[in-house]
């Protein structure tokens, strides 16, 4: 019982209905026999000269017919010269046929010469005009003219204009940096609205050309052109700064050149706008249209009219076909009746059975791919279509899932479980957001591990990730389940506090100050002992966003960290070693400049024989009067300020000289040298390595060139093209830190 009730095949159906429609046809075909036969026999004299002149007349439109397919399939496929080739096959072989009419006698008797000609011209006007929509299909600039404009004109003014704007906010300082000039924001202002207007016309020219969505073609030309406004009216209210002379020198000719490039840019828009507009966007729908269509209404009517001329010759044999082609009409009658009824109730099926099942599954999946409400699946009425509802019921339960893990591993950190930064900045605003409404106060924790570095580097990563989970753990037995733990990356923790006044969250510091001063014991085998520095920042006191929070809170962490407080309580006052800072990076640029910089190089051991074999180096500047400056100091600031390329060349420039000292002396190791991020965005970096290397003429394999997870993760395209060069070179690469970003050991495989 359980089989009868399994649905049936769509495949044995249709079996049966092809049964049946070829016993009908048959049918036909044998009574029809019976009729035409004899009368056929009887007027096959008479009709002879108007078969073989239907015959060429047929063979003219099967090949015109031909043409015209092969003309759709090369318009689907353009670069296929197998299709090219069949269109102009198929004309040529209308063309033939077309001559042997003009030779039949039949044609001159009847005064059709003129007409045949009139078709083989046409045929010859045919083939010229596929000719030209082929070499137009071939070239997008002949097919879309919007795109040689694009290209001539627009292009250039595009680039004019966020060249000069990089000019001028490079006389006005970081273009990177939030300013408090009113001039560098209204330049970053208009170069955002410039953008966002290029980047809507990209869409607007993608949707024109590939016709994806045309009704909405209209509103993404008032979207460009109100970003196109928004961003005139800025430039506007730089050229009232430039009057008042509140831009500089170069801020001004930037300005200028600005408006040139605006207004050509906007220019060749507006003709963008006309073209698209007009019937005339596409060159080869407009052949179609008003060249190939009406030459091929031409064919058909000049062979319509050579029919009409055969059939009026042809009176004689009408009257003896005449019964034939009675009962030969009843016959088909009978047969489109039956096989309309056939296709009808096959419809039905087809309707009940896989179109209207299909329908529903394809509306759960839309449903699915926007998260709305879940639409039930319908139950299947055949073998096939129940495969179809099984597989979607599959896909829906594993995609739940996936998706479902992707939200956690988005939201929570790998390694502790903890929140992690994007999950901390979410509470973090709504906690704002309710402090603001109800009049309450909020607390940030910021807490940096002390000595972290020193148990990885002692007694490896694989502890200091134990030792992570251990702090983990105990922050979240000393907090409140409403509080909100995170891990930020590294060692950095981070603690929100809902409700909180000063002396409470000094209190919650003291609480997570007193409970890490209990020894870590990892895996039975270390016993560690780990403190922490906590910086507290308090919103609206000292920020009223997750940004501007969680940086005081992390100057406050840095100052605890130096002045070893334990804790300390954001206070302005930090803000005033910015100015120190800046001594500082002049103090740097000092010591680049006379080389007052030193190198340390840390042995690298294998395990397996005991024996150094390998060795990093290590960045190290003593101050003449701040004493020793940590490299985690260093390597920030010269990446803020453009130093880091000098002193990465300085670096990597000593690290080769020390290993060639050590080659000559018959010590062979390797040496390796840490990369910053913004070497990976620098092209130049390879042929830095290059010189050094054939400076020193020291082998590629003796350099290793170390880089750290998140300096790949910050743009993974252009750090995997400037590592397959590295690697081309015979360089060798490292990695360092894998686990504490965002990649996994699938994207691992893409790096060379």
């Amino acid at each position: 019982m359980s089989n009868l009730a399994q649905p049936t095949s769509l495949r044995r159906r249709y079996a049966l209905v092809t049964l049946v429609l070829g016993i009908l046809i048959i049918t036909g075909a044998v009574i029809g026999q019976r009729f035409v036969a004899p009368v056929d026999q009887a007027a096959t004299g008479q009709i002879q000269v108007r078969n073989a002149l239907l015959e060429k007349s047929r063979h003219i439109r099967d090949s015109v017919w031909r043409a015209r397919e092969s003309l759709e399939a090369f318009l689907l496929d353009p670069h296929s010269t197998q299709r090219r080739e069949n269109i102009q096959d198929a004309i040529q072989a209308a063309k033939d046929h077309a001559q042997g009419l003009w030779h039949n006698p039949w044609i001159s008797q009847h005064g059709l010469s003129s007409g045949i000609r009139v078709l083989e011209q046409t045929l010859v006007d045919l083939q010229t005009e596929t000719d030209k929509l082929i070499k137009v299909r071939l070239d997008p600039a002949l097919q879309y003219p919007v795109l040689q404009l694009a290209t001539s004109s627009m292009l250039p003014a595009q680039n004019g204009f966020y060249s000069a704007m990089a000019l001028a906010l490079e006389e006005l300082g970081d273009p990177v940096t939030p300013t408090d000039t009113e001039a560098k924001d209204l330049f970053l202002r208009a170069r955002y609205l410039w953008s966002l207007a290029i980047s809507n016309y990209r869409m607007y020219l993608a949707n024109r050309l590939g016709s994806y969505d045309e009704s909405v073609l209209a509103q993404q030309e008032t979207d460009i052109e109100i970003l196109l406004d928004g961003a005139k009216n800025k430039l506007a209210e730089l050229h009232a700064l430039d009057q008042r002379g509140e831009l500089g020198f170069q801020g001004s000719e930037s300005l200028g050149q600005i408006d040139v490039s605006y207004d050509k840019w906007r220019q060749g828009y507006e003709r963008v706008k006309e073209i698209n507009h007009s019937g005339k966007w596409r060159t080869d729908a407009s052949i179609i249209q008003d060249e190939i269509e009406p030459i091929l209404d031409a064919i058909w009517n000049l062979l319509v009219m050579l029919d009409v001329a055969l059939e009026n010759s042809a009176d004689e044999g009408v009257a003896s076909l005449s019964n034939a082609a009675q009962a030969q009409t009843l016959i088909l009658w009978v047969l489109a009746g039956l096989t309309l009824l056939i296709i009808t109730l096959g419809y039905i099926s087809l309707e009940i059975v896989v179109l209207r099942p299909i329908s529903r599954v394809t509306e759960a999946l839309k449903s699915e791919a926007s998260g709305t409400t879940v639409i039930k699946v319908p139950e299947a009425n055949s073998s096939e279509t129940k495969n179809l509802v099984d597989a979607f019921t599959e896909m829906r339960d594993q995609v739940l899932m996936r998706q479902l893990e992707l939200e956690y591993q988005a939201m929570y950190d790998s390694l502790t479980g903890l929140a992690n930064r994007s999950c901390l900045n979410d509470r973090l605003h709504q906690a704002t957001v309710n402090a603001k409404r109800s009049g309450g106060q909020v607390a940030l924790l910021i807490m940096d591990l002390n000595g972290f570095k020193e148990v990885n580097d002692t007694l490896g990563h694989h502890t200091g990730d134990q030792l992570l989970k251990q702090v983990a753990k105990r922050l979240q037995t000393i907090l409140r389940e409403m509080d909100t733990v995170a891990r930020l990356g590294g060692d950095e923790f981070a603690v929100l506090l809902q409700t909180a006044t000063p002396e409470s969250a000094e209190l919650v510091a003291s609480k997570i100050l007193e409970g890490m001063q209990e020894v870590v014991v990892i895996e039975d085998k270390h016993h560690l002992y780990v403190e922490g520095s906590i910086g507290i920042a308090l919103y609206p006191d000292h920020g009223k966003d997750p940004q501007s929070l969680t940086q005081k809170a992390d100057v406050a962490m840095y100052v605890a960290k130096r002045k070893k407080l334990g804790f300390a309580l954001y206070d302005p006052s930090f803000d005033e070693n910015s100015v120190g800072r800046l001594a500082l990076l002049s103090d740097l640029r000092n010591a680049l400049r006379n080389d007052e910089l030193e190198l340390y190089f840390q042995p690298q051991v294998d395990v397996a024989s005991n024996k150094v074999i390998g060795c990093e180096a290590l960045l190290r500047w003593q101050h003449p009067q701040h004493g020793f400056v940590p490299p985690n100091l260093i390597v920030p600031m010269a990446e803020q300020t453009g130093l880091i390329k000098p002193l990465t060349n300085w670096v990597l420039d000593k690290a080769l000289q020390q290993c060639l000292q050590w080659l000559r002396q018959g010590i062979e190791l390797h040496v390796s040298v840490n990369l910053s991020v913004f070497n990976l965005h620098d092209k130049e970096i390879i042929e830095q390595v290059e010189q050094g290397l054939a400076r020193y003429q020291v082998r590629h394999e003796h350099l290793i060139l170390e880089i750290t997870e998140s300096a790949m993760m910050a743009d993974p395209a252009r750090a995997i093209e400037i590592l397959s060069e590295l690697d081309k070179m015979g360089v060798r690469l490292s990695v360092d830190d894998f686990g504490t970003g965002f990649s996994s050991l699938a994207y691992l495989k893409q790096l060379p």
